[in-house]
C-alpha cells in the first residue's frame, strides 16, 4: 500500500477535528462557564467561539469525508463499499446530521441568552450554565463518533505494508 497524499490530508482534518473539538470542549467551555460573568456575556462569548470554530469543524469534516471518499472510489463498486476508507469517510461525515438534528436546537436557545430582551425572559447563570453543558455532552459524542473513523483508517494503515511516496 502506498501512502499518499489523500491519506495525510484525511488524517491531517481528522486530528484538527479531533484536536479542536478537544480543546474547546476542555478549555474554552469550561472558562466560560466557571465563575460569575453575566448569562448574556457567556451566550456571547460561547458563540463567538463556536461561530469561529464551527466553520474550520465544517471544513475538516468535508475535507475528510472527501479524502477518504477519493480513496474508496479508487477501487471496483464491492471493493469500495466494503473499505475501511469508504467506513472512514462515511463516519467523518456523521458530524453534519447529528449538528442539525441534535446541536442546532441547542445553540438557538443559547443564542436566545445572548438578547434576553428579545426571548422576554430573564437569563440565569444556571440556565445557561445547563445549556453549555448540554451542547458540551452532545459535542464529546459527536466528536467521539468522528474518533471512530480515525481508529478505523488508523488501524487500517498500520495493517498495511504501507510505502511512503
Amino acid at each position: 500500500m502506498v501512502l499518499s497524499i489523500l491519506n495525510l490530508v484525511g488524517l491531517g482534518a481528522q486530528g484538527l477535528f479531533i484536536g479542536g473539538n478537544v480543546l474547546i470542549s476542555s478549555v474554552a467551555i469550561p472558562t466560560i462557564t466557571e465563575g460569575y460573568v453575566a448569562p448574556e456575556t457567556k451566550a456571547k462569548l460561547f458563540l463567538g467561539i463556536y461561530n469561529r470554530a464551527s466553520k474550520i469543524m465544517v471544513a475538516a469534516s468535508l475535507v475528510s469525508f472527501l479524502a477518504f471518499g477519493s480513496q474508496a472510489l479508487k477501487g471496483g463498486l464491492k471493493e469500495t463499499l466494503t473499505s475501511s476508507y469508504f467506513a472512514t469517510a462515511l463516519i467523518s461525515i456523521t458530524p453534519t446530521p447529528i449538528t442539525v438534528f441534535l446541536i442546532f436546537p441547542v445553540i438557538d436557545k443559547i443564542r436566545s441568552f445572548a438578547q434576553p430582551e428579545r426571548a422576554g425572559k430573564v437569563a440565569t447563570n444556571e440556565d445557561i450554565d445547563s445549556l453549555i453543558s448540554t451542547w458540551n455532552k452532545l459535542s464529546i459524542a459527536r466528536f467521539s463518533v468522528f474518533s471512530l473513523g480515525l481508529i478505523n483508517i488508523v488501524w487500517y494503515l498500520l495493517g498495511s505494508n504501507i510505502r511512503w511516496t
